[in-house]
């Protein structure tokens, strides 16, 4: 979604190199963003809700 809008966004997440692939449901997984880009990255996921 951000990258159609021409922001370059990468997801993140440890997993011990695959070792670990539980750790991912409980730490997460984050998401990426170019500090010159955050407010806006912010305002379109703002706008588009996750859908269940």
């Amino acid at each position: 979604m951000l990258e159609e809008h021409g922001i370059e966004a990468f997801v993140a997440s440890d997993d011990c190199g695959g070792m670990w692939t539980g750790l991912t449901s409980v730490q997460g997984a984050r998401l990426l963003v170019a500090d010159t880009e955050l407010e806006q990255a912010k305002l379109i996921l703002a706008d588009n809700p996750a859908q269940d």
